[in-house]
Protein backbone atom coordinates (compact mmCIF):
# COMPACT_ATOMS: atom_id res chain seq x y z
CA UNK A 1 0.00 0.00 0.00
CA UNK A 2 1.51 3.52 -0.68
CA UNK A 3 2.24 5.76 2.35
CA UNK A 4 -0.69 8.01 2.99
CA UNK A 5 -3.02 6.24 1.04
CA UNK A 6 -6.16 4.84 2.86
CA UNK A 7 -8.73 2.61 1.82
CA UNK A 8 -11.93 4.35 1.15
CA UNK A 9 -15.03 2.46 3.10
CA UNK A 10 -18.45 2.63 1.13
CA UNK A 11 -21.65 2.10 3.18
CA UNK A 12 -24.52 1.21 1.69
CA UNK A 13 -27.44 3.06 3.49
CA UNK A 14 -30.11 1.17 2.69
CA UNK A 15 -28.35 -2.39 4.62
CA UNK A 16 -26.33 -0.41 6.60
CA UNK A 17 -23.54 -2.65 5.76
CA UNK A 18 -19.87 -2.10 3.44
CA UNK A 19 -20.06 -2.53 0.07
CA UNK A 20 -17.15 -3.23 -2.54
CA UNK A 21 -13.74 -4.38 -2.50
CA UNK A 22 -12.58 -2.92 0.70
CA UNK A 23 -15.03 -5.26 3.33
CA UNK A 24 -12.57 -7.64 3.12
CA UNK A 25 -9.42 -5.78 4.00
CA UNK A 26 -11.60 -4.05 6.59
CA UNK A 27 -13.25 -7.62 8.20
CA UNK A 28 -9.32 -8.43 8.17
CA UNK A 29 -7.84 -6.00 10.19
CA UNK A 30 -10.40 -5.63 12.20
CA UNK A 31 -9.97 -9.12 13.24
CA UNK A 32 -6.38 -8.44 13.50
CA UNK A 33 -7.08 -5.31 15.61
CA UNK A 34 -9.69 -6.81 18.28
CA UNK A 35 -6.84 -9.67 18.22
CA UNK A 36 -3.41 -8.19 18.78
CA UNK A 37 -4.98 -5.12 21.19
CA UNK A 38 -8.37 -5.46 22.68
CA UNK A 39 -8.11 -6.61 26.48
CA UNK A 40 -10.35 -9.52 26.86
CA UNK A 41 -11.13 -8.71 30.53
CA UNK A 42 -13.99 -6.71 29.49
CA UNK A 43 -17.37 -9.06 29.88
CA UNK A 44 -19.81 -6.77 28.17
CA UNK A 45 -19.50 -4.31 25.39
CA UNK A 46 -21.34 -1.85 27.55
CA UNK A 47 -18.56 -2.12 30.12
CA UNK A 48 -15.57 -1.73 27.48
CA UNK A 49 -14.02 2.29 28.11
CA UNK A 50 -14.44 4.86 25.58
CA UNK A 51 -10.02 5.21 25.14
CA UNK A 52 -10.10 1.27 24.31
CA UNK A 53 -12.70 1.77 21.46
CA UNK A 54 -11.07 5.21 20.58
CA UNK A 55 -7.67 3.06 20.08
CA UNK A 56 -9.11 0.61 17.95
CA UNK A 57 -10.93 3.52 15.79
CA UNK A 58 -7.25 5.16 15.49
CA UNK A 59 -5.86 1.70 14.63
CA UNK A 60 -8.90 1.75 11.59
CA UNK A 61 -7.93 4.79 10.29
CA UNK A 62 -4.56 4.06 9.70
CA UNK A 63 -5.38 2.15 6.76
CA UNK A 64 -9.42 3.33 6.27
CA UNK A 65 -11.06 6.47 5.69
CA UNK A 66 -13.50 6.67 8.35
CA UNK A 67 -15.65 9.86 8.56
CA UNK A 68 -16.57 10.32 11.92
CA UNK A 69 -18.86 12.80 10.91
CA UNK A 70 -20.82 10.24 9.56
CA UNK A 71 -23.14 8.80 12.45
CA UNK A 72 -24.23 5.85 10.21
CA UNK A 73 -20.72 4.65 9.25
CA UNK A 74 -19.52 4.90 12.81
CA UNK A 75 -22.65 3.07 14.31
CA UNK A 76 -21.81 0.28 11.41
CA UNK A 77 -17.89 0.14 12.58
CA UNK A 78 -18.93 -0.05 15.91
CA UNK A 79 -21.67 -2.86 15.42
CA UNK A 80 -18.29 -4.37 13.73
CA UNK A 81 -16.27 -4.11 16.31
CA UNK A 82 -18.60 -5.72 18.61
CA UNK A 83 -19.44 -8.64 16.82
CA UNK A 84 -15.69 -9.62 16.51
CA UNK A 85 -15.00 -8.49 20.30
CA UNK A 86 -17.62 -11.46 21.06
CA UNK A 87 -16.39 -13.86 18.23
CA UNK A 88 -13.06 -13.96 19.86
CA UNK A 89 -13.73 -13.89 23.14
CA UNK A 90 -16.41 -16.80 22.10
CA UNK A 91 -13.26 -18.47 20.38
CA UNK A 92 -11.52 -18.14 23.84
CA UNK A 93 -14.05 -19.67 25.32
CA UNK A 94 -14.39 -22.67 23.59
CA UNK A 95 -10.71 -23.15 23.47
CA UNK A 96 -10.74 -23.30 27.46
CA UNK A 97 -13.61 -25.70 27.39
CA UNK A 98 -12.47 -28.13 24.42
CA UNK A 99 -9.01 -28.40 27.23
CA UNK A 100 -10.97 -29.50 30.16
CA UNK A 101 -12.14 -26.36 31.28
CA UNK A 102 -15.03 -28.07 32.95
CA UNK A 103 -13.35 -30.92 34.17
CA UNK A 104 -9.83 -29.55 34.92
CA UNK A 105 -9.49 -26.22 35.23
CA UNK A 106 -5.80 -26.33 35.98
CA UNK A 107 -5.15 -28.09 32.97
CA UNK A 108 -6.98 -25.21 30.73
CA UNK A 109 -5.47 -22.37 32.28
CA UNK A 110 -1.95 -23.89 31.26
CA UNK A 111 -2.76 -24.21 27.63
CA UNK A 112 -3.52 -20.59 26.74
CA UNK A 113 -5.16 -19.91 23.28
CA UNK A 114 -2.20 -18.80 20.22
CA UNK A 115 -4.62 -15.64 19.54
CA UNK A 116 -4.95 -14.60 23.35
CA UNK A 117 -2.64 -11.09 23.81
CA UNK A 118 -0.90 -12.18 27.33
CA UNK A 119 -1.18 -14.28 30.20
CA UNK A 120 -3.26 -12.01 32.28
CA UNK A 121 -6.27 -11.85 29.66
CA UNK A 122 -5.87 -15.40 29.63
CA UNK A 123 -6.35 -15.74 33.57
CA UNK A 124 -8.90 -13.04 33.65
CA UNK A 125 -11.10 -15.40 31.03
CA UNK A 126 -10.35 -18.48 32.74
CA UNK A 127 -11.60 -16.85 36.06
CA UNK A 128 -14.45 -15.31 34.87
CA UNK A 129 -15.40 -19.07 33.25
CA UNK A 130 -14.58 -20.82 36.65
CA UNK A 131 -16.30 -18.13 38.48
CA UNK A 132 -19.60 -19.72 40.15
CA UNK A 133 -21.99 -17.04 38.58
CA UNK A 134 -20.58 -18.24 34.86
CA UNK A 135 -20.53 -22.23 35.53
CA UNK A 136 -24.46 -22.26 37.05
CA UNK A 137 -25.25 -19.92 34.12
CA UNK A 138 -23.11 -22.09 31.45
CA UNK A 139 -25.24 -25.13 32.95
CA UNK A 140 -28.68 -23.71 32.52
CA UNK A 141 -28.06 -22.80 28.81
CA UNK A 142 -26.78 -26.35 28.52
CA UNK A 143 -29.92 -27.66 29.70
CA UNK A 144 -31.78 -25.81 28.17
CA UNK A 145 -30.61 -26.37 24.80
CA UNK A 146 -31.04 -30.01 25.14
CA UNK A 147 -35.04 -28.67 25.77
CA UNK A 148 -35.13 -27.66 21.96
CA UNK A 149 -36.66 -29.51 19.96
CA UNK A 150 -34.98 -30.04 15.87
CA UNK A 151 -37.41 -30.44 13.29
CA UNK A 152 -35.88 -32.18 10.73
CA UNK A 153 -38.23 -31.04 7.79
CA UNK A 154 -38.88 -34.85 6.59
CA UNK A 155 -34.85 -35.12 5.26
CA UNK A 156 -34.37 -38.56 7.45
CA UNK A 157 -33.46 -41.56 5.65
CA UNK A 158 -36.78 -43.35 6.99
CA UNK A 159 -38.95 -40.41 5.66
CA UNK A 160 -39.37 -39.07 2.12
CA UNK A 161 -38.28 -35.64 1.24
CA UNK A 162 -40.06 -32.23 1.86
CA UNK A 163 -39.10 -31.09 -1.79
CA UNK A 164 -40.86 -34.63 -3.41
CA UNK A 165 -43.97 -33.43 -1.09
CA UNK A 166 -43.90 -29.93 -2.03
CA UNK A 167 -46.12 -28.58 -5.49
CA UNK A 168 -44.61 -25.64 -7.85
CA UNK A 169 -46.10 -23.68 -9.25
CA UNK A 170 -44.59 -22.02 -11.88
CA UNK A 171 -45.93 -18.34 -13.29
CA UNK A 172 -45.15 -16.71 -17.17
CA UNK A 173 -45.66 -13.25 -17.55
Amino acid sequence: MLEGFKIPLTLDKATKAFIGTSVTDFATELGIIVRDVFPMRFHKWDSVPEDVKTLMYEKLEGKFELLHTDNVLMEYVNSRLHIQWKRSRGVLSQHWKNNGGKTNPRLARSNMHGDCRNQDDWNHLCDYSESEKTRTYSDQMELNRRKQVNISRGLSVDSQSCIQNCKFTLFYS
